[in-house]
């Protein structure tokens, strides 16, 4: 029984894993999209800030 709770409690991890996962790799493109398109880091923050918003 206590192997059964366990594997319940573990369920979710995986799921979370992968989600992410995938939030990484987006933000990784956007942060390769921003850096092509603009020069300072202030310039690229404000680009990053507004991508993310817009993709979720």
């Amino acid at each position: 029984m206590p192997i059964a709770v366990l594997l319940l409690f573990l369920a979710p991890l995986p799921v979370a894993v992968v989600g992410m996962q995938q939030e990484y790799t987006k933000e990784q493109k956007v942060i390769e999209l921003c850096t092509q398109k603009f020069n300072t880091p202030q310039e690229i923050q404000q680009c990053k800030a507004v991508l993310m918003k817009i993709e979720r």
